[in-house]
């Protein structure tokens, strides 16, 4: 039997597959703030949680931009929605979460908007299009 060990190199081929990794599965991070009595006054002292960890549940961000990105960005109405969120991650929630979240991130929207709206109030010419619409054969 001959051995190709030291053998030359003649050609390579090669083949190319194009594919999703495995789908990105949820995870569940538990904080606890840890309370405790002074042993000389009596006085209670609890642990903080980090910023933004309000409430006993609640979504993470990652989520949160997916579930926005589904609906704001891809027009998928909320209860389908839902159903990719469980189809694709697993989750179950109902639409309300959603919408929540909508109201939130809008909210935290409001600054920047206003902000931009100053920066062009500023500027001499804002590129808008003025082009106007025939209406009733006139132009308006």
């Amino acid at each position: 039997m001959r051995s190709l060990q030291n053998g030359d190199i003649i050609g390579i081929e090669k083949r190319h597959v194009f594919d999703l990794p495995p789908p990105p599965s949820f995870e569940i991070i538990e904080h606890q703030s840890i309370t405790k009595v002074c042993i000389h006054c009596g006085e209670k002292t609890s642990g903080i949680f980090p910023q933004g960890f309000t409430q006993p549940v609640q979504y993470g961000s990652r989520i949160k931009a997916y579930l926005s990105y589904f609906v704001h960005y891809q027009f998928i109405p909320y209860e389908r929605a839902t159903k990719a969120c469980y189809d694709l991650f697993g989750i179950s929630l109902s639409p309300g979460p959603i919408i929540n979240i909508t109201r939130t991130l809008s909210k935290k929207l409001i600054l920047f908007q206003e902000s931009v709206k100053n920066a062009f109030k500023c500027e001499p010419v804002i590129h808008n299009d003025k082009t106007g619409v025939r209406v009733e054969g006139k132009l308006n």
